[in-house]
């Protein structure tokens, strides 16, 4: 998977973290499975994508108090 794409996945999740993001979006965005972006995100920065949702939805509501 290119870095364009975790690039692109991550973007899209940073511009809609507030919303239920399938499993076929990211799917759709990154042209792989939802496990191969799963891995590969996870190998890349430690963390799951659902991990790292919420750690967006956590760190904006925080800015908002």
């Amino acid at each position: 998977m290119s870095l364009a794409k975790i690039q692109h996945i991550i973007k899209y999740i940073e511009e809609y973290y507030d919303q239920d993001i399938s499993v076929q979006k990211l799917e759709q965005l990154s042209n792989y499975s939802y496990r191969n972006v799963q891995r590969v995100f996870k190998n890349i920065f430690n963390e799951s994508l659902g991990a790292f949702q919420k750690r967006l939805k956590l760190e904006n509501a925080y800015k908002t108090v």
